[in-house]
Protein backbone atom coordinates (compact mmCIF):
# COMPACT_ATOMS: atom_id res chain seq x y z
CA UNK A 1 0.00 0.00 0.00
CA UNK A 2 1.51 3.28 -1.05
CA UNK A 3 0.75 6.35 1.16
CA UNK A 4 -1.20 9.72 -0.27
CA UNK A 5 0.04 13.03 -0.57
CA UNK A 6 -2.71 13.39 2.86
CA UNK A 7 -1.09 10.66 4.84
CA UNK A 8 2.24 11.77 4.42
CA UNK A 9 2.13 15.62 4.51
CA UNK A 10 -0.98 16.40 7.54
CA UNK A 11 0.24 14.30 10.31
CA UNK A 12 3.67 15.86 10.23
CA UNK A 13 2.07 19.60 9.66
CA UNK A 14 -0.60 19.31 12.69
CA UNK A 15 2.16 18.03 14.89
CA UNK A 16 4.62 20.69 14.00
CA UNK A 17 2.04 23.05 13.90
CA UNK A 18 0.57 21.90 17.26
CA UNK A 19 4.33 21.90 18.83
CA UNK A 20 4.96 25.35 17.63
CA UNK A 21 1.62 26.56 20.07
CA UNK A 22 3.10 24.49 22.78
CA UNK A 23 6.71 26.48 22.73
CA UNK A 24 5.02 29.79 21.71
CA UNK A 25 2.01 29.38 24.30
CA UNK A 26 4.99 28.63 27.11
CA UNK A 27 7.25 31.18 25.71
CA UNK A 28 4.44 33.86 26.48
CA UNK A 29 3.75 32.63 29.49
CA UNK A 30 7.32 33.27 30.92
CA UNK A 31 7.71 36.61 29.34
CA UNK A 32 4.93 37.71 31.46
CA UNK A 33 5.75 35.74 34.69
CA UNK A 34 8.90 37.81 34.19
CA UNK A 35 7.14 41.00 33.60
CA UNK A 36 8.23 41.13 30.22
CA UNK A 37 6.18 41.94 26.91
CA UNK A 38 6.01 38.98 25.03
CA UNK A 39 6.61 40.88 21.86
CA UNK A 40 9.97 41.15 23.35
CA UNK A 41 10.75 37.52 22.51
CA UNK A 42 10.19 37.96 18.33
CA UNK A 43 13.52 39.84 18.13
CA UNK A 44 15.62 37.26 20.34
CA UNK A 45 17.88 35.08 17.76
CA UNK A 46 20.18 32.41 18.46
CA UNK A 47 23.01 34.41 16.93
CA UNK A 48 23.41 37.81 15.21
CA UNK A 49 23.55 36.09 11.66
CA UNK A 50 20.48 34.11 12.18
CA UNK A 51 17.09 35.17 12.03
CA UNK A 52 14.54 36.11 14.78
CA UNK A 53 12.02 34.20 16.28
CA UNK A 54 8.97 36.10 14.78
CA UNK A 55 10.87 35.45 11.42
CA UNK A 56 10.97 31.68 12.46
CA UNK A 57 7.20 31.20 13.27
CA UNK A 58 6.52 33.18 9.63
CA UNK A 59 8.73 30.90 7.59
CA UNK A 60 7.29 27.64 9.90
CA UNK A 61 4.03 28.64 8.42
CA UNK A 62 5.51 29.41 4.76
CA UNK A 63 6.38 25.30 4.73
CA UNK A 64 3.20 24.34 6.34
CA UNK A 65 -0.05 25.81 5.94
CA UNK A 66 1.10 27.67 2.88
CA UNK A 67 2.63 24.73 1.10
CA UNK A 68 -0.68 22.77 1.36
CA UNK A 69 -2.11 26.28 -0.36
CA UNK A 70 0.39 26.22 -3.30
CA UNK A 71 -0.24 22.45 -3.59
CA UNK A 72 -4.08 23.05 -4.14
CA UNK A 73 -2.67 25.84 -6.89
CA UNK A 74 -3.29 29.09 -4.76
CA UNK A 75 0.12 31.11 -4.34
CA UNK A 76 -0.57 32.75 -0.81
CA UNK A 77 1.58 36.06 0.11
CA UNK A 78 5.26 35.17 1.57
CA UNK A 79 5.00 35.81 5.52
CA UNK A 80 8.92 37.64 6.34
CA UNK A 81 8.39 38.09 10.42
CA UNK A 82 5.82 39.20 13.09
CA UNK A 83 5.96 42.26 15.19
CA UNK A 84 3.60 41.30 17.75
CA UNK A 85 2.98 38.22 19.70
CA UNK A 86 -0.50 38.42 19.07
CA UNK A 87 -0.33 38.30 15.78
CA UNK A 88 2.14 35.62 15.62
CA UNK A 89 -0.34 33.34 17.95
CA UNK A 90 -3.45 34.39 16.34
CA UNK A 91 -1.65 33.14 12.65
CA UNK A 92 0.27 30.15 13.63
CA UNK A 93 -3.44 29.09 15.23
CA UNK A 94 -4.92 29.66 11.54
CA UNK A 95 -2.17 28.26 10.04
CA UNK A 96 -2.78 24.67 12.44
CA UNK A 97 -6.92 25.27 11.65
CA UNK A 98 -6.67 25.28 8.12
CA UNK A 99 -3.99 22.10 8.30
CA UNK A 100 -6.61 20.60 10.26
CA UNK A 101 -9.59 21.53 7.24
CA UNK A 102 -7.63 19.59 4.75
CA UNK A 103 -9.30 16.88 3.75
CA UNK A 104 -8.03 13.78 1.93
CA UNK A 105 -9.50 14.40 -2.06
CA UNK A 106 -8.06 17.78 -1.33
CA UNK A 107 -4.95 16.33 -2.33
CA UNK A 108 -6.04 13.28 -4.47
CA UNK A 109 -4.00 13.08 -7.02
CA UNK A 110 -1.70 16.36 -5.79
CA UNK A 111 1.52 14.19 -5.92
CA UNK A 112 2.29 15.38 -10.09
CA UNK A 113 0.51 18.63 -9.86
CA UNK A 114 2.97 21.59 -10.33
CA UNK A 115 4.00 23.89 -7.54
CA UNK A 116 5.14 26.88 -8.18
CA UNK A 117 6.95 28.25 -4.99
CA UNK A 118 7.85 32.19 -4.99
CA UNK A 119 9.87 33.63 -2.35
CA UNK A 120 12.10 36.83 -2.31
CA UNK A 121 14.16 36.63 -4.76
CA UNK A 122 13.09 32.67 -5.62
CA UNK A 123 10.47 31.51 -7.94
CA UNK A 124 10.70 27.42 -8.45
CA UNK A 125 8.94 25.04 -9.93
CA UNK A 126 8.59 21.65 -8.59
CA UNK A 127 6.31 18.41 -8.38
CA UNK A 128 3.77 18.53 -5.13
CA UNK A 129 5.61 15.54 -4.28
CA UNK A 130 9.19 16.66 -4.45
CA UNK A 131 8.25 19.85 -3.45
CA UNK A 132 6.75 18.79 -0.19
CA UNK A 133 9.46 15.96 0.93
CA UNK A 134 12.75 18.41 -0.25
CA UNK A 135 11.54 21.71 0.04
CA UNK A 136 8.48 21.98 2.77
CA UNK A 137 8.76 19.62 5.52
CA UNK A 138 12.48 19.96 5.87
CA UNK A 139 12.10 23.73 6.15
CA UNK A 140 8.94 23.67 8.48
CA UNK A 141 11.03 21.59 10.47
CA UNK A 142 13.99 23.77 10.74
CA UNK A 143 11.88 26.50 11.24
CA UNK A 144 9.97 25.41 14.37
CA UNK A 145 12.75 23.73 16.16
CA UNK A 146 14.86 26.86 16.04
CA UNK A 147 11.84 28.55 17.33
CA UNK A 148 11.88 26.25 19.74
CA UNK A 149 15.46 26.56 20.55
CA UNK A 150 15.53 30.32 20.63
CA UNK A 151 12.91 29.97 23.48
CA UNK A 152 15.30 27.27 25.08
CA UNK A 153 18.17 29.48 25.11
CA UNK A 154 16.06 32.59 26.53
CA UNK A 155 15.31 29.77 29.76
CA UNK A 156 11.64 29.03 28.81
CA UNK A 157 10.85 25.81 30.37
CA UNK A 158 9.84 23.67 27.36
CA UNK A 159 11.44 20.70 26.36
CA UNK A 160 11.25 17.36 23.71
CA UNK A 161 7.67 16.34 24.33
CA UNK A 162 6.11 20.43 23.96
CA UNK A 163 8.29 20.57 20.28
CA UNK A 164 6.24 16.96 19.51
CA UNK A 165 3.55 18.09 20.81
CA UNK A 166 2.82 15.28 23.09
CA UNK A 167 2.73 13.45 26.50
CA UNK A 168 5.64 12.07 27.37
CA UNK A 169 5.15 7.75 27.92
CA UNK A 170 4.69 7.29 31.48
CA UNK A 171 7.95 6.07 32.45
CA UNK A 172 9.41 9.20 31.11
CA UNK A 173 7.48 11.02 33.72
CA UNK A 174 9.26 14.04 34.21
CA UNK A 175 11.61 14.25 31.45
CA UNK A 176 11.96 17.02 29.12
CA UNK A 177 9.21 19.04 29.62
CA UNK A 178 5.41 18.55 29.33
CA UNK A 179 2.63 18.55 26.71
CA UNK A 180 0.44 21.28 26.96
CA UNK A 181 -1.98 19.55 23.81
CA UNK A 182 -2.55 15.72 24.76
CA UNK A 183 -4.32 13.83 22.13
CA UNK A 184 -2.82 16.03 19.20
CA UNK A 185 -0.90 13.86 16.52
Amino acid sequence: MSASMFDVALPLFRQALSGLQNVLDKGEAHARDAGRSPDSLLQARLCEDMQPLGFQVALALNHSADALRRMQGEQPEWRTAYETFDVARSEAADGLAFVRSIAPADLTGAEGREVVFKAPGVEQKFEALSFLTAVSLPNCYFHVVTAYAILRHLGVTIGKFDYLAMPPPRSWTGVGGTATRPGEP
